[in-house]
């Protein structure tokens, strides 16, 4: 049998190639999440149930979570082990408590991303100046805080890098939030008029994977639900669930004062870009039904 003939019959038995286009299509929706906790997690759930072909990697600082992040089909990794790859999203959301150079392990991690998707960070609305009860929107002014400062340095590594800070309102769910923490309190050292903007989880996750999926770039955009409360608010409203029954209120202690009245959200703008609207409205009618 020549040389022509065996060429022929190889190439008719060996299976086809993938085309490029479909090997790039597979893993184009790859998402590394650097921070897989409560926020990282529902994000990795919700990119699943939009591209169920994704490879998922979810990097956490401890493998307390690992058995349950494969049970979720997401590739856990710890911080800083492994070698070094690039993917095309990716998702930068953990805390910046406990990590002594928060700004630099935000650049570090902004290493990880290709520029051919998206990428967002998760930064705080606290980073707003105003505290006498104005509305901010996206480009209202800054504080000078400590914690407001590392935020502000490791958002600027975020822009620069051509991605996307998105800063979020109080995030909550049934058991966790600020109205959780009050609750198990007798004593608050807070005023109870002052204003708190709100966002569930899984609204977060939803409104930051918009800004992913839309490769928004260098932008700075703007979450809550637009239904804020005051404190004294949110503890009524998490009265009225099953869940705090046996509850109690605090005793808020702080008397009324003009700098401590808080800030109203405006996200307008952002809900158009990414045309977005949460799930949960507000957080009265959420804990009403729980």
């Amino acid at each position: 049998m020549n040389a022509l003939v065996v060429c022929a019959l190889t190439c008719a038995l060996a299976p086809a190639p993938r085309s490029a286009a479909r090997m790039g299509a597979r893993g184009m929706h790859d998402l590394l999440i650097v921070g897989t906790g409560t926020l990282g997690s529902l994000a990795a759930k919700q990119w699943r149930e939009s591209f169920p072909e994704a490879r998922i990697v979810g990097e956490t600082r401890s493998d307390t979570r690992h058995d349950s992040l494969r049970a979720a089909g997401i590739e856990p990794r710890l911080r800083g082990t492994g070698a070094m790859e690039a993917f095309p999203n990716v998702l930068i959301c953990f805390a910046p408590g406990g990590n002594d150079d928060f700004p630099s392990e935000v650049k570090s991690a902004l290493a990880a991303w290709d520029r051919s998707g998206g990428c967002a960070f998760t930064s705080s609305g606290g980073v707003f100046a105003e505290s006498d009860g104005g509305v901010v929107d996206e480009d209202s002014a800054t504080d000078s805080t400590p914690r407001s400062v590392r935020l502000l340095a490791a958002e600027r590594h975020v822009l620069d890098a051509g991605a996307t800070v998105v800063r979020l309102a109080g995030l909550y769910t049934a058991t966790r939030g600020a109205h959780s923490f009050w609750l198990s309190r007798d004593t608050v050292e807070q005023w109870e008029g002052g204003i708190i903007n709100l966002l569930h989880y899984e609204d977060a996750a939803s409104g930051t994977l918009a800004a992913i999926r839309g490769k928004v770039g260098p932008k700075v955009l703007l979450l809550s639900d637009d239904a804020p409360l005051t404190r004294a608010e949110i503890v009524a409203a998490a009265l009225t669930s099953s869940l705090y029954a046996r509850a109690t209120p605090p005793a808020f202690t702080e008397p009324p004062s003009p700098n401590a009245r808080g800030k109203v959200y405006s996200t307008a703008r952002t809900r158009a870009l990414l045309d977005w609207t949460p799930m949960h409205p507000d957080f009265r009618t959420f804990m009403a039904s729980t």
